[in-house]
């Protein structure tokens, strides 16, 4: 009877307040720096150069709180680098790199929600991939590493009406563990930490009230 009577007491507090519940989408882009070794073999620099990110936000925030909780999605795309870029000069063929990001995230915001200026930090985890392809003519080939990531980041932002705008810093950790090419795939045994440096701006929108 107690839990009963709990659980009704602790739904009629939050109900009135999920039902201010707000929306917000959101979209960045930057430049994102490759730090640390892909594996025991290749330094991160000797696969990939600096990408740009493509980044989409989609929260759900509680109204009179200031965490947004949701998920992202990111699809950045950029060169090979050092010893990779050299291979695929020597044998004559295309190379470029992309990486895909997606997970789930935490965002604080600091401060009131009338304050026209509006610092905050984030954390993140999720699926973290990248794809080198080298194309020839009409024949092409991928490798793709993955593994999962932890991100740390932080902004300030700037409001307008419903929207903010802003710069970001985003740090991300994680270990290539899997690795596919050509429909097989197997996991990676010397896996190592690597890291991305993420600079850029940042916008935002709230849906709702």
């Amino acid at each position: 009877m107690k839990k009963r009577l709990v659980l009704i007491v602790g739904l009629a507090v939050l109900l009135p307040v999920a039902g201010r519940a707000q929306v917000s989408v959101g979209a960045r882009t930057g430049y994102s720096i490759p730090l640390g070794d892909a594996d025991g073999s290749a330094a991160m620099s000797d696969v990939t150069s600096g990408q740009v990110p493509l980044h989409l936000d989609l929260g759900y925030r509680l109204s009179g709180t200031s965490v947004t909780v949701g998920g992202y999605f990111a699809y950045a795309f950029g060169s090979p680098a050092g010893l990779t870029k050299d291979t695929c000069t020597s044998a004559g063929v295309s190379c470029s790199t992309t990486t895909l990001h997606a997970g789930a995230q935490v965002l604080w915001e600091f401060g009131r929600p009338e304050d026209s200026n509006v610092p905050w930090l984030g954390l993140g985890l999720g699926y973290d991939g990248l794809s080198l392809k080298a194309a020839n003519g009409g024949a092409s080939s991928k490798l793709t590493m993955d593994g999962v990531e932890f991100i740390l980041q932080g902004g300030y932002d700037r409001r307008f009406g419903s929207g903010t705008i802003g710069g970001f810093a985003s740090f991300s950790m994680s270990r290539y563990t899997d690795i596919s090419s050509g429909g097989q795939s197997g996991s990676i045994q010397d896996t190592q930490v690597h890291q991305w440096l993420t600079l850029g701006i940042r916008g935002s929108f709230s849906l709702g009230n």
